[in-house]
């Protein structure tokens, strides 16, 4: 009888020039967000664990250059096999921040090839997870895999030393490092391509606010010294980026972190959305949407939205990072089936058919400044344009036409007779005191005239083009080839969006 092989002793394998590039993409979720758990009641993913899953294995560019995409998905903040009161303790510090980032970075590491592009989604905290990890590798570049372990002992020593006047780079922790190997550094900053920063609501100053109310306040700079000295800024390597943005977003903590392109960066392209909702309602992944293959068998409805509003930001996501990533078409069409599947699903069996198709528009915005963090923080207004100054650079902000139409849809329905009592027509607090009118001849930054929907906050006094204090643009609903656009798909599933569409899309 002959013996069977215990192992091979004939062949080594032995590394090859790099084979087909790749697109190495970061996603990381929102605080106590995972859709790995096991756990039915959090089961719902957030437009992160929707994006992870959708895109293809491969895919090809607009010079037919095919290329690998790697994804990798991170856990947020205060997951895992944890106690309820561990889990809110570290959601409320930011505990174990620093170890996603390293983590992000570590895979970034072992991953890179020369020629290979990085690609970063996140929501909330785990927004400011992907940003730092980006920040990460524009001011040290990705090293050599095999340092990683050193290059841990002298970060560690720089974050513990909490002198961070200068950046790590600028230190003798970096010099310590580069010390091991002349050429520690694989691929210097300035040369990695980071084609794509995704991102739903980045929340907090640097991830953790103060809590508390007056003389009752906690100052959490001690947790924030910490964590400083990333950086989340966009440098001239970021070549696109885009943040969804929630205009019904009360709590204080959860004040929004925007971007801005400093003079002189000409190389990325920014757009800040903001959307109809609060914080969940943009980046998803609400406990209360959760509907196992159990509770459909039995008919049990969620307590939420059905993800309705999240949809609306998932989709508007899509469309951008289209251009530059390939979505697995089985997986799309799935994805687009569940919420086809929500727009066609009255909430409830008494509405009139005129009142069920509520997906865009409709969509229950939560009432995230809950009793818990009234004790936390005073509400805070969301103001939109005004988190950064014109000398730190361009937000390139836009209120995103599903405002309009919410807005619209209100006034439809308060017209009908058989509504019993009148509905609140939508206004944000953020946006009081702004009117939306039609521009048509305005000018961009490049003196370009240009014509459409804007959103105009007038001075005290008369409404008149020279008495503009601010105003932001209509965002601009595109298409692609073959009507592939998901924001349209979206629109077209939805009979009482279609006329306000066809209405906006006019004035473009």
């Amino acid at each position: 009888m002959t013996q069977p092989k215990t192992y091979d002793k004939d062949f080594i394998s032995r590394p090859a020039p790099a084979a087909k590039p790749k697109r190495i993409v970061v996603c990381c979720d929102g605080t106590w967000q995972s859709s790995t758990t096991i756990d039915p009641e959090k089961g719902c993913p957030s437009n992160v664990a929707r994006i992870s899953r959708v895109l293809a294995k491969t895919g090809l560019d607009r010079d037919n250059k095919e290329w690998q995409q790697l994804i990798y998905y991170d856990a947020g903040v205060g997951t895992g096999d944890i106690t309820d009161l561990e889990a809110k303790r570290q959601g409320m510090k930011g505990l174990g921040l620093l170890e996603n980032v390293l983590e992000a970075y570590n895979f970034i590491v072992s991953n890179y090839n020369h020629g290979d592009e990085l690609y970063f989604f996140g929501f909330s905290r785990g927004a400011f997870t992907v940003r730092s990890t980006a920040g990460l590798v524009q001011e040290i570049g990705i090293i050599k895999s095999h340092l990683m372990t050193h290059f841990l002992e002298h970060y560690g020593n720089f974050i513990r030393k909490e002198d961070f006047t200068k950046p790590f780079s600028q230190t003798k922790h970096w010099t310590e490092f580069t010390a091991h190997s002349p050429s520690a550094v694989y691929c210097p900053g300035k040369d990695a391509v980071i084609q794509v920063i995704g991102v739903w609501d980045t929340v907090g100053a640097l991830g953790i606010p103060d809590t508390g109310h007056w003389i009752f306040k906690q100052d959490n700079a001690w947790l924030r010294k910490a964590y400083q000295f990333h950086n989340t800024d966009l440098g001239a390597n970021v070549k696109h980026a885009y943040q969804a943005l929630a205009l019904d977003e009360r709590r204080g903590p959860f004040s929004p972190c925007l971007w801005s392109v400093k003079p002189g960066n000409e190389a990325t392209r920014l757009v800040q959305c903001w959307f109809p909702g609060a914080h969940i309602n943009v980046g998803g992944g609400s406990s209360d949407n959760v509907v196992t293959d159990e509770d459909k068998k039995k008919n049990v409805q969620p307590k939420g939205d059905r993800e309705r509003l999240s949809s609306v930001a998932y989709a508007w996501m899509l469309d951008r990072v289209r251009p530059h990533l390939a979505l697995d078409q089985e997986a799309l069409d799935m994805q687009l089936a569940e919420i086809e599947a929500v727009i066609n699903h009255p909430n409830d069996p008494k509405m009139q058919a005129w009142e069920q198709n509520q997906e865009w528009l409709m969509g229950k915005i939560d009432d995230s400044y809950t009793t818990q963090y009234k004790a936390l923080g005073s509400a805070e207004i969301r103001t939109p344009l005004e988190y950064k100054t014109r000398e730190e650079g361009y937000t390139v902000e836009r209120v995103h036409p599903s405002v309009h139409f919410r807005q619209e849809y209100h006034r439809d329905l308060n017209k009908n007779k058989k509504l019993k009592k009148p509905i609140e027509v939508y206004q944000p607090l953020a946006m009081e005191g702004w009117e939306r009118i039609y521009e048509p001849e305005g000018k961009g930054k490049d003196g370009k005239v240009r014509k459409g929907w804007m959103w105009v906050k007038y001075k005290n006094g008369a409404k008149t083009k020279s008495n503009i204090e601010r105003w932001m643009w209509e965002f601009e609903i595109g298409n692609f080839p073959g009507n592939t656009s998901v924001e349209r798909w979206l629109i077209n599933k939805s009979w009482n969006v279609e006329s306000y569409f066809k209405t906006v899309e006019a004035g473009w």
